[in-house]
């Protein structure tokens, strides 16, 4: 199946091996690679991103890390051109044009998930950590919290419930 953002496809690529995803990029033609620096682990994960009509190869981007697939998250900033993927402990804004990283954002906690407010803000939710984020990837507003165990949205307030406190964190 493939789900098409912006007229973007991804299709992913693990190796078990740096040289596998060395050979796999020094042949794939692509006029675009982002390699993400200072990345570590024992998986070797390159990511490219088709153009949906025409299949041509827009951008890839490659790391390593521990991560399971299933941990790994991207999102597409709508209107920004912007790509956000999460795994590891951080997290990273890629101009999906320019093709190069806005911003490194490190998590102080494990990521629940990322949700666009609107053009110009997204919602980084995690466990102990809520923070709202410009597309440069600085913090416009933060709110620390004790772990969360439930959270839910209501007239653009995000209400966060931990064990004994409630929190209201303004969208």
């Amino acid at each position: 199946m493939n789900i098409i953002v912006r007229n973007l496809y991804v299709k992913e690529f693990c190796f078990g091996s740096f040289r596998e995803q060395t050979l796999f990029l020094d042949n794939i033609n692509s006029p675009q690679k982002i390699v993400l620096e200072n990345t570590y682990g024992e998986l070797y994960y390159c990511y490219v991103f088709y153009n949906s009509i025409a299949q041509e190869k827009e951008f890839i981007l490659s790391f390593s890390s521990d991560s399971a697939k299933e941990n790994i998250n991207i999102c597409f900033w709508i209107d920004k051109n912007i790509v956000i993927i999460s795994f590891d402990s951080s997290i990273y804004l890629i101009d999906n044009k320019e093709c190069r990283v806005i911003e490194e954002i490190e998590l102080t906690s494990p990521l629940i998930g990322l949700y666009q407010i609107n053009e110009n803000k997204m919602l980084v939710l995690e466990e102990t950590y809520v923070r709202t984020i410009n597309p440069n990837g600085k913090i416009v507003q933060d709110m620390k919290t004790d772990l969360i165990e439930d959270f839910n949205f209501q007239d653009h307030i995000l209400y966060v419930f931990a064990e004994d406190n409630k929190y209201i964190y303004k969208l």
